[in-house]
């Protein structure tokens, strides 16, 4: 399984790529379902702006793995 780097994570977010980390974090983390859901709410996103309803249902997938994405970069760089 391909993980997102800290560096990339941080690199995406200061370039408003908040659709495409949470891809990331969730294709590492979530149910089949949520990386459905969260690549629909991407693909949505690319179309024009994220509505509210998108990004909150976004962010509550993404944040559920926040922790497991923090212990797993303390991990790999020691």
């Amino acid at each position: 399984m391909q993980v997102i780097t800290r560096k990339e994570y941080e690199s995406n977010e200061s370039h408003n790529l908040h659709s495409k980390n949470a891809v990331a974090v969730v294709s590492a983390f979530g149910t089949k379902a949520e990386i459905a859901l969260v690549k629909e709410i991407l693909k949505n996103h690319k179309i024009g702006a994220i509505s509210f309803e998108d990004q909150k249902i976004r962010d509550q997938i993404a944040n559920k793995y926040w922790n497991l994405i923090v212990r797993h970069w303390a991990r790999v760089e020691g």
